[in-house]
């Protein structure tokens, strides 16, 4: 009986771990190496099908208000999606299933941006329907280069 409870035990434990993997998986798979007094940064995202259709993939952004106290001077800033050859500017990715893509994220401050001033931003991977599959929140400071030691 012991046993028979045991394997019930594992095998719902385990159905639960793979049904709790997202069918998307957005993630920032290489951070910008530039200092945050840059105008300009490029990040590798990553977008995972771990379903088995191929499915094309719409990409946004959403600039959010910060939460954060520290947060309270905010700005906005432009983004583009890009290929990893920066030579197409992208609105939709197709991932095959049981795959990933990577792409370019390339986010710009404005060049009138407050020093010191904040940005939220989420970026969004979603359906034809509008429904987000997955999304990440980036928050990015325009440092003021006089706070640089």
């Amino acid at each position: 009986m012991k046993n028979i409870i045991l394997l019930c035990v594992i095998f719902l434990t385990g159905f639960n771990i793979v049904l709790s993997q997202e069918d998307f998986e957005l993630t920032i798979v290489e951070k910008s190496d530039k200092p945050n007094t840059e105008k300009t940064h490029l990040y590798v995202l990553q977008l995972t099908n771990n379903t088995s259709k191929n499915t094309s993939i719409a990409l946004s952004i959403e600039q959010i208000n910060c939460k954060n106290e520290e947060q309270r001077l905010q700005t906005g800033f432009t983004f583009e999606f890009y290929n990893l050859e920066r030579t197409q500017l992208l609105q939709k990715v197709l991932v095959n299933g049981k795959s990933s893509v990577k792409f370019y994220l390339k986010k710009i401050a404005p060049n009138d941006a407050t020093k010191s001033a904040w940005n939220c931003t989420t970026i969004k991977a979603s359906n034809g329907q509008n429904k987000i599959l997955s999304s990440i929140t980036m928050n990015s400071l325009v440092q003021d280069p006089t706070k640089v030691n």
